[in-house]
């Protein structure tokens, strides 16, 4: 018969084993998330692009721009990607708060761009 310390050790031990598991999907499924997400985001700027060659010439360099600014972002992105790939258990979250924001900002330039898109096509059709 074993001893209730070896029991009780075994359960203190359990949630501890089982949170750093759960840590462990926590990163893997926001990185799955995110790669996800750059896939999704890369076929944006395609689509934008081909786009902005149906654009005006006053409107296709300002939309040059915005469209410069989205993957600049789009890059910084990837990189924080990266990071928390690279990243321990320890220091990911942080590293994810940095990703989320740079998400962020690749949205708002997205905005930035389409935006220059359609006020051309708005421009167009009242001509």
């Amino acid at each position: 018969m074993r001893s209730p310390g070896w029991l009780l050790a075994v359960f203190l031990l359990l949630p501890w084993s089982v949170s750093a598991a759960v840590g462990d999907d926590d990163k893997n499924s926001y990185l799955k998330k995110a790669n996800q997400e750059l896939r999704e985001w890369n076929a944006k700027v395609d689509d934008l692009q081909k786009r902005s060659e149906k654009a005006g010439v006053r409107t296709r360099a300002e939309f040059d721009r915005a469209l410069q600014a989205v993957r600049e972002n789009l890059g910084i992105f990837q990189q924080k990607v990266t990071d928390v790939k690279g990243s321990g258990e320890s220091g990911w979250t942080t590293l994810r708060r940095r990703a989320d924001e740079a998400f962020r900002d690749v949205r708002q330039a997205y905005r930035e761009a389409t935006s220059s898109l359609d006020k051309d096509k708005h421009h167009k059709e009242k001509q």
